[in-house]
């Protein structure tokens, strides 16, 4: 830079400031999205469950005053009236809790739900009777969502229960609208495919509901005679036969009769005879069980004993754990048929837990329960991987 004066221009050269001996590089914290959705929805379930509460005692209330109207204006105005708003509101929450526990022991909650909505009813007829064209109309508006709060929180808090005792079917496959829209036959058909057979997995169940089509298009064509209605039950007859045989395993190969088994050699013979060299084994793989009954085979440990079913049957082993009292009579009498050699029906081990029937489905969904819980212990087994409770183990190298 050139700085003219009076006397004679001078020249001066401007330099940089030396940076600092020991300047460190900015860090920015990185954050997991992971992490973060985790907070955020644990913060939206808390936020839910306080306002879903907070709603439903606010139009309780607001109910429950409606009620006290009505009974004023019924001529009721000595301290009997505060029992009206019980006896039209406090009932509904009354009998929404007995459904609520019904369901929490394995029963059909649809009579006491039934019947909350019928005092439901009625509280919202006096509501709208009692109060006018505009302030019935809140009052009963009250009633209903008073209803409907404590039913959608109950629920929700049941069915969490039910899920975490592994008594709820997983859901089956899911479709986009798109392809109901596009493809509604193939897609009704991969539905009911996926609901006769619990497939989760949308592409199998489409898959099997091509299998279907095609295998009543090629019936028609190769059985072009008779009447329309019997060529038709004889392909949906076939269609369902091939869906079935590609959705169960390939049986094994059959043991050989005793007949063909060929003669032990003679004693003295191996005693002669050199042992081969012992090549290394080849490392196997576990196979995965797909039936019960291999499942209890390869977890029984000791074949000679026994602590259930008749004398000289098979020992069944524990591989699930109970979670109430009527599950453990159940699973007992699960593990004592299979240790007599039958496999037991829903039926049965519903009689087992002292019902009547299984028209609930109680006793199927425990069946499939304990055939779950044994064969994923046998094949935690197989794999050398630590089993816990009820059907699921940890993957290996998870525990060291």
């Amino acid at each position: 830079m050139t700085t003219l004066t009076a006397d004679h221009p001078t020249t001066t050269t401007a330099t940089a400031a030396p940076a600092p001996a020991h300047a460190h590089p900015v860090r920015r914290r990185s954050v997991d999205p992971a992490a973060r959705e985790s907070r955020f929805r644990a913060a939206a379930a808390a936020v839910y469950a306080v306002m879903g509460w907070l709603l439903a005692a606010s139009a309780t209330v607001l109910a429950a005053t409606g009620q006290l109207e009505f009974a004023r204006e019924a001529g009721i105005t000595d301290p009997r009236q505060y029992l009206v708003p019980t006896i039209l509101e406090i009932a509904v929450i009354f009998v929404l809790l007995g459904g609520y526990l019904r369901a929490c022991d394995g029963d059909s909650p649809a009579l006491m739900w039934l019947l909350a909505v019928a005092i439901t009813g009625f509280a919202t007829w006096t509501n709208l009777t009692h109060g006018g064209p505009q302030a019935g109309r809140i009052f009963a508006a009250a009633t209903v969502l008073t209803f409907l709060l404590w039913l959608l929180k109950l629920r929700d808090r049941y069915r969490a229960a039910r899920r975490a005792a592994g008594l709820l079917d997983a859901p089956t496959a899911k479709f986009r609208a798109i392809r109901w829209l596009v493809q509604p036959r193939l897609t009704g058909r991969a539905w009911l495919i996926a609901v006769e057979y619990s497939l989760r997995d949308a592409d199998l169940a489409l898959a099997r509901a091509r299998l279907w089509r095609d295998t009543v298009t090629d019936h028609h064509d190769t059985h072009p005679g008779g009447r329309w209605w019997a060529r038709r039950r004889a392909a949906r007859r076939a269609a369902a036969l091939a869906v079935r045989a590609a959705h169960l395993p390939a049986p094994g190969p059959a043991p050989l009769p005793a007949a063909a088994l060929p003669d032990p050699a003679p004693t003295s013979a191996l005693a002669s005879t050199a042992p081969p060299p012992v090549a290394d084994p080849a490392p196997t793989v576990a196979a995965p069980v797909t039936s019960s009954a291999t499942a209890i085979g390869e977890l029984a440990d000791e074949p000679g004993e026994h602590t259930n079913g008749p004398a000289g049957a098979p020992d069944v082993p524990e591989a699930y754990t109970p979670t109430s009292d009527e599950d453990a009579a159940m699973y007992q009498a699960w593990r004592d048929t299979l240790a007599a050699g039958r496999e037991p029906t829903g039926a049965d081990l519903a009689r087992a837990a002292g019902r009547d029937n299984d028209s609930s489905g109680t006793g199927r969904r425990a069946a499939r329960r304990y055939r779950d819980a044994h064969a994923a212990a046998s094949q935690a087994a197989l794999a050398g991987t630590p089993s816990r409770p009820n059907g699921h183990h940890s993957p290996a190298g998870a525990h060291r």
